[in-house]
């Protein structure tokens, strides 16, 4: 609590010392002007009463707060006081006199606050008539009653010879005097600007006002033509200050004797109320004139103003017009081609460019113009200088517009080799990331280059700024959704390659078109590490395909650092080439290669080979390019491994299936037997479905069908192990559904993991009768002699083998009469993509339907292959027909 009373005693003062100050500066000034005037008045205006402090204290009062008007009527009154007794007044008149100088601003000041509302602004017509009538008419008629009193009653003076003195030489003064001082805080920049006209004017007003008066001619003849010439050249308070010279040089020769109403037989109060009433209607009749010529003038002003908005608006107008235009504009350079004829179709240049900064040389690139062509080359040129315009604009962040006299920056000096440029006007184009580049339009034949053409490039430099960035963006998008697609295909395609021969067509094709590289190469690092072998070669010479199909690892190249390195190596130039690598800059010239990367290939960390690309035009290879090449090559490597792998893995498939595969040639006794077997596509290899047909010890024929979910090498071992185990449990005597049981068990413990399905027969040749059960595998088909009708062995389907512990299977049973067939296969014969597989049972058995009973078992199973799952497809087909035999 202490400290903050000591805050308030130590900072308390200071505000109070600030407004003590303030208001003794303002006593200070009044008291001073006051005196000033009131000497004035007693010197040179004795008897006349032109008092000039009225004008000053009103005007006191109504250009500070009213909390100051006390110390203003405090200076009036001690002022008033000291002169009036300096000058023989007594003390007791001199108050009255006080009293009544006082009581005029009071009244004037208060009057003009209740109608102006406030401070009044002299310049508008209807402030100027309340001003009038309240300072100028009711607060010197109030002084006048008072001081016309107090005369009278001090020296027996006429009452009403005074009051029309004191209110006419009061009004006078505070028409003269206190409207330039109201006026001046609003025109004083007039003021100062035209100063020497001023101080002509006012001297000139002075010399001849007092040589006219010494020659009793008309002061009019001098005042109406200066009043006249103040009105249109410095408004009001020209005219005013014009006014308060006159006044003060008619009043003091009028006090002196000379001019025509002092020679004019009439009473004294008269004749000066005439003088001042004349002073008061020149002032008031240069007021009104200056008020109207300046409405008149701010009327044109207007009209000037509201039309050149419009323009301006128009301007604009047409500046949005160019935004939507360009909108859609997919290119950066679609963009800056439709502004360029926008702005010349607009300003009517008789040339415009755009240049945009390159990224790379950071020099600006004419990217599209129109025009003159002359022009269109000295535009060009200039651009390379320092000092040149656009890029002067771009530095500066701002329009920069030059005319032909512009001295030092002329344009024609610029532009000396393209004669007749009177006029260049450059736009910056910039974004929030940083300057793109600028836009120039150069006039041959006018150098009037408006407000509303300036609002319109400077728009158009922010449509245009806008459009370009919005292109960029659209532009990378559009390539990034494109290198997103080729990489989307070409992970596709890539995953069916089979050898490193596939990786290397479907790269150079792909990559090449969608990518837009004129050139693809390929390499991978032999089994020695010893050479860098091209697999593919793609917009090269041929001569290089022969002569180059091999590369020693130990030789310096492009290619070979990147393979050694496992860093990519990027080249932007043939000159940086030339500089890198100058033993093989000569084969890549010959291919037409500006840019060139080559990106290694890695798999772990080991680098495989390299993937090469490049370009005969000259490419920023920005990040975005560097990305798409890095998982170019990321794929690559990843196909290339699968690809030897595969191959591995597709002979020893190959050998295990063969090795495992009965022969549908196979004589089973009391048995006719076809079979088909199809792996998927051609670059799929070995499947996992499989087939099987034995004769068992207790007489029976075991049959089989499965197929074991994927391809390849585990497929094939699975497929092994399900087809010898099924063998195995058959030998035992195991009914289907009991072998189905056993099988599930091996699938879910002794393979790699994979779901199979299966279908298992035990045809007895004794009584004909079969024995069956599913796995999710699809039906069997029965195809009847007799009447050719086809029937589904189905409800007795289990789980997939594998697919959960101790499953239960069912069995069904049926028998062969002679002549029916027995058909069983796998879910690729009738299983397609997006459909039931109901629906592609129904269109087997129609096919068993139309094919001729005749037909031998084996040709049958290759008829429903070639008719219901055409190469290439997606799935291994598997197909086994039986018969009852003789």
């Amino acid at each position: 609590m202490a400290t903050e009373q000591a805050a308030v005693s130590v900072s308390g003062p200071a505000p109070l010392r600030g407004s003590l100050l303030r208001a003794l500066g303002l006593f200070a000034l009044v008291c001073a002007a006051y005196a000033v005037g009131s000497e004035l008045s007693w010197k040179w205006f004795p008897g006349i009463a032109f008092f000039p402090p009225a004008g000053v204290t009103v005007a006191a009062l109504l250009l500070t707060r009213r909390q100051s008007w006390p110390v203003v009527v405090a200076a009036i009154m001690v002022a008033e006081i000291a002169v009036d007794v300096q000058y023989g007044t007594t003390v007791l008149a001199a108050a009255g006199y006080a009293v009544a100088n006082a009581t005029e601003p009071l009244v004037g000041a208060l009057v003009t606050y209740a109608l102006c509302g406030g401070q009044p602004d002299l310049r508008i017509r209807r402030d100027l008539a309340r001003f009038l009538a309240a300072a100028c008419g009711l607060g010197p008629l109030a002084g006048a009653v008072i001081g016309a009193t107090v005369a009278s009653a001090s020296a027996g003076s006429w009452w009403l010879g005074d009051l029309a003195r004191w209110w006419s030489g009061d009004g006078i003064a505070v028409l003269v005097i206190g409207t330039p001082i109201l006026l001046w805080p609003r025109q004083r920049d007039l003021v100062r600007a035209r100063w020497p006209e001023v101080a002509l004017l006012l001297a000139l007003t002075a010399g001849l006002s007092v040589a006219l008066s010494l020659a009793d001619v008309p002061a009019a003849l001098v005042m109406l033509p200066a009043v006249a010439w103040a009105a249109f050249r410095l408004g009001d308070i020209g005219v005013v200050l014009t006014g308060a010279v006159y006044a003060s040089c008619s009043n003091y020769l009028t006090a002196a004797g000379y001019g025509i109403l002092a020679h004019q037989r009439l009473p004294e109060s008269a004749s000066r109320t005439v003088l001042q009433g004349y002073i008061a209607m020149v002032v008031l009749v240069g007021l009104l004139m200056a008020q109207e010529i300046s409405a008149r003038l701010g009327a044109v002003d207007e009209r000037l103003a509201a039309q050149a908005e419009r323009d301006r608006a128009t301007a604009r107008h047409a500046a949005a017009q160019v935004s939507a235009i360009i909108a859609d504009s997919v290119s950066v350079a679609a963009v800056a081609d439709a502004v360029v004829r926008a702005v010349r179709d607009r300003t009517g240049a008789d040339y415009v460019g755009a240049s945009l900064l390159d990224d790379d040389t950071r020099r600006f690139v004419r990217l599209a113009s129109s025009g003159r062509h002359a022009l269109g080359l000295a535009a060009a040129r200039l651009a390379e200088e320092p000092d040149a315009v656009g890029p002067q604009a771009v530095r500066q962040g701002t329009i920069i517009y030059q005319r032909a006299d512009a001295g030092a920056e002329s344009p024609r000096r610029k532009a000396q080799r393209a004669p007749g440029v009177l006029a260049v006007v450059a736009v910056p184009l910039l974004t929030e990331a940083g300057p793109l580049g600028y836009l120039d339009a150069w006039w041959a034949g006018s150098d009037e280059v408006t407000a509303a053409d300036m609002d319109y490039l400077e728009a158009i430099g922010e449509i245009a700024s806008t459009g370009m960035e919005r292109a960029r963006i659209r532009q990378a998008e559009q390539r990034e959704r494109k290198q997103l697609q080729t990489l989307a295909e070409l992970t596709s395609l890539l995953s069916a390659a089979a050898t490193p021969e596939d990786v290397g067509d479907i790269v150079t094709r792909q990559v090449r078109s969608d990518a837009g590289a004129d050139g693809v190469a390929l390499g991978v690092i032999s089994d020695d590490g010893r050479y860098l072998e091209w697999v593919a070669l793609a917009g090269f010479p041929g001569q290089l395909h022969d002569r180059y199909s091999h590369v020693p690892l130990s030789s310096r190249t492009a290619a070979t650092d990147a393979a050694r390195s496992g860093q990519p190596v990027i080249i932007r130039s043939l000159d940086e080439h030339r500089s890198s690598y100058p033993a093989s800059a000569r084969r890549m010239a010959q291919s037409g290669a500006v840019c060139v990367v080559f990106w290694p290939m890695t798999v772990g960390d080991s680098t495989t080979g390299v993937l090469g690309l490049t370009w005969t035009e000259p490419q920023p290879l920005d990040a975005g390019q560097l990305a798409f090449a890095s998982a170019v090559s990321s794929l690559v490597a990843q196909a290339l491994g699968r690809a030897r792998r595969f191959a591995d893995e597709q002979e020893m498939a190959a050998i295990l299936q063969e090795a495992v595969m009965p022969r549908a040639t196979a004589r089973i006794p009391g048995l006719l037997l076809g079979a088909c077997y199809q792996p998927a596509g051609s670059r799929r290899g070995i499947g996992g479905d499989w087939y099987d047909a034995m004769s068992l010890p207790q007489g029976g024929i075991y049959l089989a069908v499965g197929d074991v979910v994927g391809h390849g090498l585990l497929a094939a071992e699975d497929m092994t192990q399900l087809r010898n185990a099924g063998r195995t449990l058959a030998i035992q005597g195991m009914q289907p559904d009991q072998l189905l049981a056993g099988l599930s068990t091996v699938a879910g413990h002794a393979t790699h993991g994979s779901f199979a399905t299966m279908a298992i027969a035990i045809l007895n040749p004794q009584d004909s009768s079969v024995v069956y059960g599913l796995a999710g595998h699809p039906p069997m088909l029965v195809r009847h002699a007799s009447d050719g009708s086809v029937t589904r062995l189905d409800g007795v389907s289990g789980p997939a083998l594998g697919a959960a512990d101790g499953a239960s299977y069912g069995q069904g049973m049926t028998t062969l009469d002679r002549g029916d067939i027995l058909l069983m296969f796998t879910d690729g014969l009738v299983e397609r993509r997006g459909e039931d597989i109901d629906a592609g049972i129904a269109r087997l058995e129609e096919h068993l339907l139309r094919l001729p009973g005749e037909m031998s078992l084996s040709r049958l199973c290759r008829e429903l292959t070639a008719g219901l799952a055409p190469h290439p497809h997606d799935d291994d087909v598997c197909v086994l027909a039986v018969a009852h035999g003789a």
